[in-house]
């Protein structure tokens, strides 16, 4: 009769410990992944490129593709403070960009990501060439950090727009004033942002951001409350 082989149950979950931790190394950022196509079309009038700015950048800005929070992968805030970007395109429109500096980007740009951190700072600058000017659809910046004490300069730039607030009853100017201080979990589509709005006032630690969000949770006596479709009072 053949002896069949039986590990012992304890290599077994060290075997599978180890093969989970390496599926779910939230502090490295792969370029293997997959990016999905943005979807995006005309909102109020205003078409997915904008009006002015740079348009290849608007496009990325105004996707609305949703492919529900479990989706969205879970990386450590300094894991996506890290990557680097073609720091001699700040400011330049995409059409002028080399070919280099593009696939340099394109490696993580798109992808759906998810992190937490402590809400540092907000701004609301009002009208802008991606919204087409809009006066009263316009983007929220929200500037997450490690933690509650650090300056925006430190945080990362994770924004809502008006695309998707639209259909998030729960983002109420009134919730997000109120996400001041707290920590969060932001999940939405990786972007580099070469072309940040003057106006926001502020730095950040990083020109890649979460833009937009697609979902919002926040903590709340160590428990991860959404607040999409309910509005959060603080």
């Amino acid at each position: 009769m053949r002896t069949v082989y039986r590990a012992p149950a304890l290599v077994l979950l060290v075997v599978a410990i180890t093969l989970l931790a390496a599926c779910t190394n939230t502090d490295y950022v792969p370029t293997n992944q997959r990016h999905p196509t943005p979807v995006t079309g005309t909102f109020q009038g205003c078409p997915p490129q904008g009006s002015g700015g740079d348009p290849q950048l608007n496009t990325l800005e105004n996707r609305v593709d949703d492919p529900g929070e479990a989706k969205f992968a879970p990386y450590s805030l300094d894991a996506l403070e890290a990557l680097t970007g073609p720091g001699n395109e700040m400011g330049r429109n995409r059409s002028k960009w080399s070919s280099a500096d593009l696939k340099q980007v394109e490696q993580y740009e798109g992808l759906p990501v998810q992190t937490t951190g402590y809400v540092v700072a907000i701004r609301y600058i009002g009208p802008e060439p991606v919204n087409c000017n809009s006066k009263t659809a316009a983007n929220y910046y929200l500037w997450i950090s490690d933690n509650a004490s650090d300056p925006a300069s430190l945080g990362m730039v994770t924004v809502i727009t008006p695309r998707v607030m639209v259909n998030r009853p729960g983002w109420t100017v009134a919730t997000i004033k109120n996400l001041y201080g707290h920590f969060v979990r932001v999940s939405g589509w990786l972007l580099f942002d070469q072309e940040p709005p003057k106006a926001l006032g502020l730095p950040s630690y990083t020109p890649w951001e979460v833009h937009p969000i697609m979902h919002l949770d926040v903590d709340v006596h160590s428990q991860w409350v959404n607040i999409d479709q309910t509005p959060f009072a603080g």
